[in-house]
């Protein structure tokens, strides 16, 4: 995770995990940057990608795009079906999901029974001037 982290976060501080707006620009592979993936290739060098299906025995980490916040400029998310899918796993096998409060109304989603997990800097500015997300969590089924 954290060699994902330093590559789409050039202002790495803290434990956000929001991609900087200049991440995916040109340019930001950097001497800095490379010398981060170098130090830290060997802690992921193992790792498999490997197709699964909901019926595993597994703990599956959901956290999609929040749904009372950023669209990402993606298709919109049927948060229905997603909630059917991690409702609906196979006896043994657990979800955990992650969203957020909306930004401004504090209001929550409410396509899974989220519960208040934490409130956490998304964004540093100037000392005393962070934004916030107030995290939530849904563990199932």
């Amino acid at each position: 995770g954290l060699l994902l982290k330093h590559w789409q976060r050039t202002n790495n501080v803290g434990d956000c995990w929001t991609v900087s707006p200049w991440g995916h620009l040109p340019g930001q592979w950097t001497a800095n940057t490379r010398a981060r993936v170098a130090e830290e290739v060997e802690l992921v060098r193992h790792w498999q990608v490997r197709a699964t299906d909901w019926g595993e025995l597994a703990t599956y980490f959901v956290d999609p795009p929040y749904q009372k916040n950023y669209g990402y400029r993606m298709p919109p998310i049927d948060y229905v079906a997603l909630s059917v899918q991690v409702r609906t796993l196979q006896r043994g096998a657990q979800a955990i999901v992650c969203e957020a409060r909306h930004p401004s109304t504090g209001e929550p989603p409410t396509w899974l029974p989220f519960t208040d997990f934490r409130r956490s800097i998304t964004s540093r500015r100037k000392p005393g001037n962070h934004t916030h997300s107030r995290e939530l969590i849904w563990v199932g089924p």
